[in-house]
């Protein structure tokens, strides 16, 4: 069993990170905002308490506990310079397969990817502030609605859907819209800190 904990908040650790033991949430947190130091102010006099339970109540706090304990934002450089070289090597791939397709698997795909276009996060404006647990869900079930109209505005872009029947497309409408949305909305979730992100303006 492992009992090393975490320098920055006490957590469980998971490993030597930018030269200090640390949780896989204090290595993301660091690894993200160790160049934004400035974008970040404490209202609490810059003295939080960081711990587990606390670690995300104070951005400024928690930076400067992980310089603190001895993390380097120089090797969160080097780290990110040797992800991006791999993350070059993505588009030859998708270009080579792109390259091998036939004419008319070319077409499709150019119509499919051309209506996927409308399914970009929509970003809701509200004229209020989110305060309680319902704003929060009215909020949700605003943009899920936004969400079902798009994909039905996709659909309609593609060819292979508009060629089946009223009935077949009130079907796959019903019953893929979820689906979809539940995809949709795993680009907006933090795997590091487990919580979802919702694009709002506040349009007062």
């Amino acid at each position: 069993m492992n009992d090393k904990k975490c320098c920055v908040c006490g957590d469980r650790a998971v490993g030597n990170n930018f030269n200090a033991l640390t949780c896989e949430s204090c290595r993301s947190f660091f690894r993200r905002n160790a160049f934004r130091v400035e974008e970040f102010h404490c209202f609490f006099d810059n003295n939080c308490s960081i711990n587990w339970l606390t670690r995300k109540f104070c951005k400024t706090c928690r930076l400067k506990k992980c310089f603190a304990v001895g993390m380097k934002k120089n090797i969160v450089d080097t780290t990110v310079s040797n992800e991006r070289q791999k993350v070059s090597d993505i588009p030859t791939l998708i270009r080579e397969l792109i390259f091998s397709f036939n004419e008319l698997e070319m077409n499709r795909f150019r119509e499919l990817f051309s209506s996927a276009v409308m399914l970009r996060d929509p970003v809701l404006k509200t004229i209020s502030e989110t305060n309680t647990y319902m704003d929060s869900f009215t909020v949700l079930q605003k943009r899920a609605a936004l969400k079902c109209n798009r994909i039905i505005k996709m659909s309609t872009n593609i060819s292979e859907f508009t060629n089946l029947c009223e009935e077949d497309k009130i079907a796959l409408l019903k019953t893929g819209c979820p689906e979809v949305i539940c995809l949709l909305t795993v680009v907006n979730f933090d795997f590091n800190d487990n919580y979802w992100t919702v694009p709002v303006v506040n349009i007062n």
